[in-house]
């Protein structure tokens, strides 16, 4: 698993980052 970025994104692709779950997919 890719490190967490310290503050959140505003992309799509950090957001999934974040909170994979919150989209009900696991990255």
């Amino acid at each position: 698993m890719a490190k967490l970025p310290r503050r959140k994104c505003a992309n799509k692709e950090c957001r999934q980052w974040f909170h994979p779950i919150r989209e009900g997919q696991i990255v």
